[in-house]
């Protein structure tokens, strides 16, 4: 990498990454990530979904069971509500802000990064390992999940734990060939036991799935015997056991029925809630999801294919292949789940950098790796021109920072083509420079002023001027996103039909809804009905990207309750006329 890479101490003969390699490393990885993770609302659904279960644990004390509102969540472990517990206690506990749902995912990531690099280091020298961490923090897929609360970014950090000790014991050193059930198999087990409580048995499905054909392709199943199996399933166990015990014997059994039965088997058999897809989703969803690193994949593809009977690469490819099939023969498909085998990828790809002279040499391959530039250059312009577009439809007052997007997807094409040209580690800097400048300007700046895009956020703006009551008892009438729940609260009501009358009836001094407008008429066709006059406060228009409805959003009170709107007088005069009625 030139200056830099003499500056850095990447050193080709060198198999670890200098301290001023990693804290370059980790700069860019948060400078990946960070953008917007303060200020990007609650996504809808599944981000909300565990943010508010993890609120519950804290509000109830009760850390075994997993909750949203009354309803049972069985669909995963309890593994990453305990880790969002644990980063929002000191911001707030119960009240803690969204970002501090985020922080294990974050962590997650940048653990992934910091062991693909490791890896990558080991198997090719510092250089190949820094540049595989770098297409690790750039990767699309990451910059999503490092932003979201949920399950994967950390899941991503158990498996690549997981499968470097693999690697460890697969390769090891001539010293190190009779290991005792120390360092790497005990760090094998632990992960796999806190893989497991992270999102049920998919890291053992990516371990299976690598070790059964590396041992075949190998003819070596000695790999088994480092692994001390036995001793590993009880360090594994002893992991999992405690709170699966419990789970099972405070749910009667319904966890397991639950989250095996249709979290887990539900979507290898079918479509889980309408996520079904055909074989080959995956493949053709690489090109974003391991964006910008897809313009490298035809590079390497070759490679892999050309250093095949390899070990090292032979380990990397069993990784990969195996769970990949596996991943697009399941029904349900979701753009995240070949997440696990992407540390792999990067590894390989930099791998492939070292030797791209050699790699494309061939006349097939450079047409290929061509007509892959022309498909990146083509996601990228999409990836530019979609947030100008929305901004534009949704009439975003200041549209500077869309345009930035664009303008920094021309500079990652470009980039990507200097790269493409000439494939070197020291040409990924200029790429992983644009990628950040996207990012920001996507995620920190752009997606954050859709305020038609975020309704939810427009609702807690709206009832932020509805003023009167210090406790207010809120409901929501044609929209049921949970991020209604996290942001007004664990006993907002998400109602359906005359339940939102009922709740207005029920809290007649303080109790306030939003009402929809496909839900309106019958809602003041009810309230008229019992003889009950309400109260409009307010307007919010807004868009539900889960369903892709627009919706207008209208705040009824009753007539006697004690709301009024920031600076509406009449609203106060026709209270104080009420109160002086009753």
């Amino acid at each position: 990498m030139g200056l830099l890479g003499t500056t850095l101490g990447l050193n080709d003969s060198a198999r670890m990454l200098t301290p001023k390699a990693w804290a370059a490393l980790m700069v860019i990885a948060l400078f990946a990530i960070l953008p917007g993770f303060f200020n990007l609302p609650t996504m809808d659904r599944d981000e909300a979904r565990y943010a508010q279960a993890a609120r519950q644990m804290m509000e109830t004390g009760d850390f075994i069971d997993i909750r949203f509102q009354d309803q049972a969540r069985h669909v995963k472990p309890a593994g990453i509500y305990w880790m969002q517990v644990v980063t929002s206690a000191p911001f707030g506990g119960p009240d803690a802000p969204q970002w501090a749902h985020r922080l294990p995912s974050l962590i997650g990531c940048l653990i992934a990064i910091g062991l693909t690099a490791w890896l990558g280091a080991r198997v090719g020298g510092a250089r190949v390992g820094f540049g595989a961490g770098i297409l690790m923090a750039l990767t699309l897929l990451m910059s999503v999940e490092g932003r979201t609360a949920k399950t994967d970014a950390m899941l991503l950090a158990a498996i690549t734990f997981a499968q470097v000790a693999l690697y460890a014991l697969f390769h090891p050193p001539k010293s190190a060939q009779k290991s005792k059930f120390v360092g790497w198999p005990l760090v094998f087990w632990l992960a796999q036991g806190v893989g497991l409580m992270i999102k049920g048995p998919i890291i053992t499905l990516v371990f299976v799935a690598t070790i059964l054909p590396l041992c075949l392709w190998r003819r070596d199943w000695n790999i088994l015997k480092r692994l001390h199996i036995p001793l590993g399933l009880i360090v594994m166990f002893a992991v999992v056991m405690p709170w699966l015990v419990t789970i099972t014997w405070q749910t009667q059994g319904g966890f397991i029925e639950q989250s095996l039965g249709h979290a887990f088997m539900g979507k290898v058999a079918s479509g889980d809630d309408s996520h079904g897809a055909p074989p080959g989703y995956h493949t053709i969803g690489l090109l974003l999801t391991y964006w910008p690193g897809a313009l490298l994949l035809v590079l390497s593809a070759a490679y892999g294919w050309m250093k095949r009977n390899e070990p090292l690469v032979q380990f990397l490819l069993c990784w990969i292949v195996p769970t990949w099939i596996i991943f697009e023969m399941v029904a349900t498909k979701l753009p995240h789940y070949p997440l696990p085998v992407f540390p792999a990828i990067a590894i390989l790809t930099s791998l492939a950098i070292s030797e791209a002279g050699t790699v494309l040499s061939g006349r097939t391959t450079k047409i290929a790796h061509c007509l892959c530039f022309g498909l990146f250059a083509l996601a990228t312009s999409l990836l530019g021109i979609v947030p100008y577009y929305l901004a534009s439809e949704m009439g975003v007052a200041s549209p500077a920072a869309a345009m930035a997007v664009v303008v920094a997807a021309l500079m990652i094409i470009t980039a990507g083509g200097f790269l493409s040209f000439r494939p070197s580690h020291a040409r990924l800097l200029p790429l992983a420079g644009a990628t950040i400048l996207f990012y920001v300007a996507l995620y920190a700046a752009t997606l954050p002023a859709f305020d038609n895009f975020w309704l939810t956020r427009g609702l807690k703006r709206e009832a932020a001027q509805i003023t009167g009551c210090d406790t207010v008892a809120f409901a929501t009438l044609g929209y049921r996103e949970p991020s209604v729940v996290f942001n007004f609260g664990t006993n907002t009501l998400l109602a359906v039909g005359q339940e939102g009358v009922d709740h207005l009836q029920e809290n007649p001094d303080c109790g306030l809804i939003a009402v929809s407008q496909s839900e309106l008429a019958d809602f003041i066709t009810t309230a008229t009905g019992r003889n009950l006059q309400v109260r409009e406060l307010g307007v919010v228009d807004g868009f539900n990207y889960v369903k892709g409805d627009q919706l207008t959003m209208t705040f009824y009170a009753l007539a006697s309750s004690k709301f009024v709107r920031r600076g509406d007088q009449t609203s106060l005069k026709l209270t104080a006329l009420s109160q002086k009625t009753n």
